[in-house]
């Protein structure tokens, strides 16, 4: 029998994904969706999950858009090469020119200066504990040179081209005055030597080799021996392995003498 007024316990509802899904309203779900969710959602909007994740392999996946893609990236390419390059605010130096073949070469013989080569000095004691400095040149002899060497230095060189000779050794030279020049044209000497002796004096052909064909050299070798003074064993203790300007002039003999 049924009483009037009185209701018995509320059924209970079971409660499921898909009840929530349709009484909650989506202003109660959380901030953050889970994984399943998000995936669901995915699917209800035709999508695939793993292209949800991802935009952009969405977009490459339209029609066009990877050859449009490609297109874009080449005319960046072509832009950025186009791009006029900048002048070089510091324009480098130009570099300097190789020797023209046949170009005159710079004279060796200037008035009655040649240019000679100071190999070595040499140091010796004499009779008496004298000690002596002989300074070692060597020149590169030209058809320029001959008026300037002692008469038996050109009597050997003569012997040389009628003999088919290649050395000749101790040629005899009288007392020579040397000046030694830094330069061609300084007035005055570095080493000024009045009685200087030649000593070891040699000619000598030597073939050279380069670019083009086998050049035949005379080469003048002798050593100026004078007292070791002051001066002169500081200019050959210094300035040796490198040319200079020489001039060589026989002492007279009553210099000699006196």
């Amino acid at each position: 029998m049924a009483v009037k007024g009185k209701r018995g316990p509320a059924p209970q509802m079971h409660v499921t994904s898909e009840t929530v899904g349709k009484e909650i309203s989506e202003d109660f779900l959380p901030a953050t969706e889970s994984k399943s969710v998000q995936k669901r959602k995915a699917l209800q909007r035709g999508e695939h999950p793993a292209r949800a994740k991802n935009r952009a392999s969405v977009e490459m996946d339209k029609p066009g858009s990877f050859t449009r893609r490609v297109t874009e990236e080449a005319e960046k390419q072509r832009v950025k090469m186009e791009r006029p390059i900048p002048p070089d605010p510091k324009p480098k130096a130009p570099q300097s020119e190789l020797p023209i073949e046949g170009a005159p070469k710079p004279p060796t013989v200037i008035g009655r200066r040649m240019l000679a080569e100071f190999v070595k000095p040499h140091y010796s004691m004499r009779e008496g504990d004298k000690r002596m400095c002989g300074m070692q040149f060597s020149v590169a002899l030209t058809d320029e040179h001959k008026p300037l060497l002692p008469r038996s230095v050109l009597d050997a060189w003569k012997f040389l081209d009628h003999k088919d000779g290649t050395v000749v050794q101790n040629i005899g030279v009288e007392p020579q005055t040397v000046d030694v020049f830094l330069a061609s044209d300084m007035k005055e000497p570095e080493l000024h030597l009045p009685f200087a002796s030649v000593e070891r004096a040699s000619l000598a052909i030597i073939e050279e080799t380069g670019k083009g064909a086998v050049q035949r050299i005379v080469r003048f070798s002798f050593r100026i021996v004078t007292d070791s003074l002051k001066n002169v064993f500081s200019f050959a203790d210094t300035h040796f392995g490198a040319p200079y300007w020489i001039q060589i002039e026989e002492t007279e003999p009553e210099l000699i003498q006196e």
